[in-house]
């Protein structure tokens, strides 16, 4: 399977610490910090997604440990209860800033990344950095690592909370974007090389085009401390990449497509038994819908789980649109894998079969 190559070190991780919610106040006031709850239950998904993925990484560590007084507060057990009733979470997982006086600072829900998560955390209890500040100071020009970071940060939290609402979602959060974008590129090389601009490959570089993520690549082994963050940052990248070249999510430009299996020969990940058989589907496509469902045969199988999702939508997206013979015969391909598949698996099928024989067809 194709993963990030990266270990992420658990000496600096998040420090809750094993005491109640009372000493937690105690020690905040002793140590000048304030409180961080974090409000989970047993059975919250992204609860478990934060602390295995979230909380053990360093830059959240060293971040956490030094402001605050970390407590995890089960909402469902022991003074749990009492406290979940006195906080009122409404979704899991809530974090809730307060004072030793309890005094709530601030809060928030649901599953970031890491970098995101800490950037949205120091706003909320930096009172230099609210969203009407960050906005003056933007329009009057100022373009500091620190301003665009959370100026970004705060219109993508903006945008989050009233994503319901929004009919242009993708675009604005596009445009959000570009605005960082545009931001990174007349940087300097020494400014792009800054652990203050980290953030822009981080959390918004999403394709391999994107001059961020050119400067990456070309710049590897030249960040210092950070080499192993970027290193890990463009193993994603390219991994993303090669699901939506396999699902057809994205054009296939022959040149394009060289550019990028040297690329990832480059950073190693070639030597996975998976990536020979995604490149040999992807170019099997460009040869017909025979050539393409045989090596979807000969392969599907052997690919690791993560990789048959978009392998199934491939075949949807290439022929879901087609006519009804066609798309029904693109879809024996995966009915003669079902009987092996787990229920995650099948669900996945069972909703690609509907594209491919539904009423639309």
């Amino acid at each position: 399977m194709l993963v990030a190559m990266i270990h992420l070190g658990t000496q600096a991780q998040t420090n809750f610490r094993s005491i109640t919610y009372q000493q937690a106040l105690a020690a905040a006031k002793t140590e000048n910090k304030m409180v961080f709850m974090d409000f989970y239950t047993d059975w919250c998904g992204p609860c478990k997604l934060m602390a295995r993925e979230v909380f053990p990484q360093k830059l959240v560590g060293d971040f956490f440990n030094s402001r605050f007084v970390c407590l995890k507060v089960n909402a469902e057990k022991g003074e749990g209860i009492a406290l979940a009733k006195q906080y009122k979470p409404t979704a899991y997982p809530t974090f809730i800033i307060i004072t030793p006086g309890e005094k709530e600072v601030g809060r928030t829900e649901g599953y970031r990344q890491a970098d995101q998560f800490v950037e949205h955390i120091n706003q909320l209890v930096d009172t230099t950095l609210t969203p009407q500040r960050m906005k003056a100071l933007y329009e009057q020009g100022d373009r500091s690592p620190r301003l665009v970071k959370a100026y970004a940060a705060s219109l993508i939290e903006e945008l989050r909370k009233r994503r319901h609402r929004v009919s242009n979602y993708a675009q604005r959060l596009a445009e959000i974007q570009k605005m960082v974008q545009d931001y990174f590129v007349p940087l300097s090389n020494e400014q792009k090389l800054s652990s203050d601009n980290l953030f822009v490959y981080r959390a918004y570089t999403s394709r391999t085009t994107d001059p961020a993520a050119r400067f990456m690549m070309s710049h590897r082994g030249q960040f210092g401390a950070d080499n192993a963050l970027i290193d890990s940052t463009l193993y994603a990248l390219y991994q993303r990449e090669l699901y939506d070249y396999l699902s057809a999510s994205i054009d296939y430009d022959a040149q394009a497509f060289a550019r990028f299996g040297s690329e990832m020969t480059a950073l190693g990940l070639d030597k996975d038994a998976a990536y020979a058989m995604v490149v040999e589907m992807v170019e099997a496509a460009q040869q017909g819908m025979d050539s393409y469902l045989a090596a979807f045969d000969r392969h599907f199988a052997q690919l690791p789980v993560d990789l048959r999702y978009p392998a199934m939508s491939g075949i949807v997206n290439r022929y879901g649109k087609a006519d009804k013979a066609t798309s029904r015969k693109a879809a024996q391909h995966i009915r003669n894998f079902m009987p092996d598949m787990d229920i995650n698996l099948l669900y996945a099928a069972s909703m690609s079969l509907y594209e491919l024989e539904g009423p639309r067809h």
